[in-house]
């Protein structure tokens, strides 16, 4: 899947998006949070190019495991006890 299409599939299901800069996790224009839209239509019809998608995260629990120091464990003991929930894996 592109990361045009994850940024569509994520606002259409309410998670405000925003462009991040190619290969770094900081926005790709000032004002990001003013302009982070769930709307889907919007997404598709502006997502710039490749960028990865990021997500307004005011109001959500993020859990961040690193796999380099035993994260994939910690995080499967975890979601054995969690209801379903959305999972992200990110380059490093």
């Amino acid at each position: 899947m592109s990361n045009r299409e994850t940024a569509i599939r994520l606002a259409a299901n309410g998670f405000r998006v925003f462009p991040l800069r190619h290969g770094a996790k900081k926005p790709k224009a000032k004002g990001w949070q003013r302009d982070a839209t769930d709307d889907a239509l919007s997404v598709f019809e502006t997502w710039p190019g490749e960028h990865a998608p990021g997500v307004v995260t005011d109001g959500l629990v993020v859990i961040d495991f690193d796999v380099k120091t035993g994260g994939l464990a910690a995080l499967e003991a975890l979601r054995a006890k969690l209801p379903k929930t959305l999972a992200v894996q990110t380059p490093s």
